[in-house]
């Protein structure tokens, strides 16, 4: 990883990263072009090349970039020092139109069918952050990667400890349609676990779910 600490030689090269490549397809360099610290430094053409970066292998310096702004483009991994690796894929975003997040590899039941039995870890469930969940989608929704929405799979999705009523908060806090996989236990169940709370049947479950997103949607 290179020190973001040293100085920048003004004739250094960056290439242009596969995540901007990406926000150039989507033409998202707007809102990218307001979060720089020095967005005046940049000259007009060379957003224009900016904009042609999914066409061709974008190289800038840093003089042209400005060293300030291209701190903070390395830092938020938008462009790499030296020249553009060969044969890297041009657009490897392009066709994501929605992301599986998985919360967890645990799950109540041990089905012989199941794909994921060898990645099932033993004793206590393990589950995602949530704000690592938040992080990412922010991360995903600045990429364009979720028109489609996300879905929150595992394991098991619906079961004690499971973060996913506050992950269905933070994705339609986004804007995001949510959808959840479940083996569906907890049909016709009383008294159902999910995360901290104590759900008194299988509708009331439903409710609760759909209450955690319409809460949050802005």
């Amino acid at each position: 990883m290179s020190d973001l600490s040293s100085p920048i030689s003004p004739s250094r090269p960056f290439h242009a990263t596969a995540a901007l490549r990406h926000l150039a397809q989507r033409r998202r360099l707007a809102p990218l072009r307001a979060r720089l610290p020095e967005p005046e430094h940049i000259p007009q053409e060379c957003w224009q090349r900016f904009a042609a970066a999914h066409a061709e292998a974008l190289t800038l310096s840093a003089a042209e970039l400005g060293e300030a702004n291209a701190r903070w483009l390395q830092a938020e991994e938008l462009i790499a020092p030296g020249l553009p690796p060969a044969g890297e894929a041009r657009l490897p975003f392009v066709f994501v139109r929605a992301i599986n997040l998985e919360l967890s590899y645990s799950c109540n039941l041990a089905c012989s069918h199941c794909l994921q039995t060898p990645l099932r870890p033993q004793g206590q469930p393990y589950w995602l952050d949530p704000s690592l969940v938040r992080s990412l989608l922010e991360q995903a929704v600045e990429l364009d990667l979720l028109g489609m929405g996300l879905n929150v799979t595992g394991g098991e999705t619906f079961a004690a400890g499971s973060p996913l009523l506050e992950v269905i908060e933070i994705a339609a806090g986004l804007g995001l349609p949510v959808r959840a996989n479940t083996n569906a236990w907890w049909g016709l169940q009383q008294n159902i676990r999910l995360g901290e709370r104590l759900i008194a049947d299988d509708e009331a479950l439903g409710r609760c779910c759909s209450a955690a997103a319409w809460a949050a949607w802005p």
